[in-house]
């Protein structure tokens, strides 16, 4: 067939024509002006993004019959034939297929004949890590002292793969990845140079799914023009293409952000149904999280997504709709669990497995904020949580009490049943542990007066009571919720006064203790963990 695929009748044929790689084609502009072009140049950096064509227009304008100059002329014999593809002084090795030692000597023996028409001689060795470590080591003498005629230009997509010996050898430039705005512009060109027109969105899909390559993305243009229509929506080329719609990406990640699993399982289902590779969408998700989080924790985020300019406004509005934990515990969770959907062989159940762990760990308390509280602990029990409150500091003004109208017990005791969950969510605030105590323990009345609380029999609320900073906090807090200067009381059978000829450091009494210590309960519950066993520190005596 006649017919030539755009990735080839749209390849550049002078460095201005290349996209994105400025960086690289000036410097090799400036170092032909000026006779300095190294004998070998290593071309590095992800796939189609130019390293062979930049290496062919270099050849082409070393060889150039007007040069070497810094773009070729494309017109004299020398230009024409290397387009034409019969250049016989230009050799295009492909490094995974010629990779033995025997084919680098029989390289190395023609080094030594000058060229046929041309100024150099010039090898063009693609995938040049694919070289055995033999083939490799038969090149060094060569590639360091080549015959004056000679030039080498390598390229390839893993240079971490080439040997430390042949990399110092070379003039290495790194290619970069094509943004999609720079994508986006070249396919739009390319759609009128052939007569077409695509929606914008349609384009963006195609240099999204093209991931940072123009010759992936020409390939998937081609493929969506091959119907010979001359006008194609968007939802023309999704289809065409079997890719998802970016709005469908946005609603899955908003269900699930928001913890609504009806939602997520509809639309998760629906686009299973379309047949989408769902191990595909989960890292589209995946990378969604990630812009989300960007956006949402950066205050140049729109720099650091590589988005369209309308899907960062829409990424923006959907990220302003959630705080920033929600959406760092989501990405975390989704990046930790991907390798178990990546390897999975039921994509869809391991997709809705993660989406339920997200879902059940929404509320839980992260190991840094558990840490936090038994340091926070520690510290006050220790007498280092800071000056201990003034118990006066909270009270009201005794004229205001003076004013206020009695009412009667029942009716405060009410009103006190009420407010108590305010009461211990302010202590908690302030002294973690005293807090968790109290929502073990049961308010039995509340007055302006007094304050009766049944501890449930846990000693540990009446010990924290009995120190004057815990009970001075209390105290202050239930008089700015109840009023007036209340009497803190604990009702209830309290445990037997221990016998001062007891020794303190009675094991069992304080293993009791640490079992019973609400943080304690609350991180056995949080983990589904179990007590083996504790540690006794004995006190020295005084």
């Amino acid at each position: 067939m006649s017919y030539l695929v755009f990735a080839r009748k749209y390849r550049p044929r002078s460095f201005a024509d290349v996209t994105a790689q400025g960086h690289v084609t000036q410097t090799l502009r400036n170092a032909l002006s000026s006779g300095r072009l190294a004998h070998a140049i290593l071309f590095a950096g992800p796939r189609g993004t130019g390293k062979t064509t930049i290496a062919r227009i270099l050849a082409r304008a070393v060889n150039c019959e007007r040069g070497p100059a810094p773009d070729p002329c494309n017109r004299c014999r020398s230009c024409l034939d290397l387009l034409a593809g019969r250049g016989t002084d230009v050799y295009e090795i492909d490094g995974a297929s010629n990779n033995n030692v025997e084919q680098i000597r029989e390289l190395r023996e023609n080094l030594k004949y000058l060229p046929v028409h041309s100024r150099y001689k010039i090898y063009i060795i693609d995938e040049v890590h694919m070289l055995s470590a033999s083939a490799f080591n038969a090149l060094l003498k060569t590639l360091e002292e080549p015959p004056a005629h000679v030039l080498f230009f390598f390229a390839t997509t893993e240079a971490h793969k080439i040997p430390a010996t042949i990399l110092s050898r070379c003039q290495r430039f790194d290619l970069r990845r094509i943004p999609i705005a720079l994508l986006v512009e070249r396919l739009d060109a390319v759609c009128r140079a052939e007569g077409v027109e695509i929606d914008p969105q349609g384009l963006e899909a195609i240099a999204r799914e093209a991931d940072g390559s123009l010759r992936d993305a020409l390939s998937l243009l081609d493929q969506v023009l091959a119907g010979g229509e001359s006008a194609l929506p968007a939802e023309q080329v999704l289809e065409t293409l079997g890719l998802v719609d970016r709005r469908r990406i946005h609603e899955l990640l908003s269900a699930c952000l928001e913890g609504d699993a009806p939602r997520f399982l509809s639309v998760l289902e629906d686009l299973h149904e379309r047949g989408h590779d769902l191990k595909k969408l989960y890292a589209e998700m995946l990378g969604t999280l990630r812009d989300l989080w960007v956006l949402r924790s950066s205050r140049q985020g729109a720099r650091l997504v590589d988005c369209p300019d309308s899907e960062v406004k829409a990424l923006e509005a959907l990220a302003a709709r959630f705080p920033e934990p929600t959406v760092e515990n989501a990405l975390e969770t989704f990046f930790r669990e991907e390798p178990s959907v990546r390897l999975s062989s039921q994509p869809r159940l391991a997709v809705e497995m993660v989406f339920f762990r997200w879902l059940r760990s929404r509320d839980w308390l992260s190991i840094d904020g558990l840490i936090h509280q038994l340091e926070r602990l520690r510290a006050s029990l220790e007498g280092q949580g800071g000056a201990p409150a003034d118990p006066s500091a909270g009270d009201p003004p005794a004229a205001a009490i003076g004013c206020r109208q009695a009412e009667p017990a029942a009716a405060q005791t009410a009103a006190g049943l009420e407010a108590w969950p305010e009461v211990v969510r302010r202590v908690a605030g302030e002294l973690p542990s005293l807090g968790a105590a109290l929502k073990r323990a049961r308010l039995v009345s509340a007055t302006a007066e007094r304050i009766d609380i049944d501890p449930g029999g846990n000693d540990f609320l009446r010990q924290s009571l009995s120190r004057d900073k815990p009970l001075a906090v209390l105290r202050r807090i239930c008089a700015e919720v109840f009023g007036g200067v209340p009497e803190i009381r604990l009702v209830g059978k309290s445990p037997a006064p221990e016998d001062p000829a007891r020794p303190r450091a009675d094991r069992r009494a304080r293993v009791q203790e640490t079992m019973n210590h609400p943080l304690i309960a609350e991180a056995m519950e949080l983990f589904n963990g179990r007590l083996i066993d504790v540690a006794v520190k004995p006190e020295e005596d005084a």
